[in-house]
């Protein structure tokens, strides 16, 4: 079984953030203006990637992968 090579999106977010993308980075790169709009989102469900917590961390955080993917399929590159 083959992995198809990473879209542009994810390497120009890897190659920016790292495997994780977090805090205000992660608002803006979802398209939210503030990160209070973000978070209100995403207590609701209302983001289109999986957004989680680490422990002894501040904020919320999301996998590259999985917001260079969404991105892919909202923008349709």
């Amino acid at each position: 079984m083959s992995q198809a090579a990473p879209a542009r999106t994810e390497i120009q977010l890897f190659e920016q953030y790292g495997p994780l993308i977090g805090g205000a980075d992660l608002a803006r790169v979802a398209g939210f203006r503030t990160v209070e709009a973000f978070k209100s989102a995403a207590r609701r469900g209302r983001v289109g990637f999986k957004v989680f917590f680490i422990p002894g961390r501040q904020g919320r955080f999301a996998s590259t992968a999985d917001v260079a993917a969404w991105l892919e399929t909202v923008v349709g590159h």
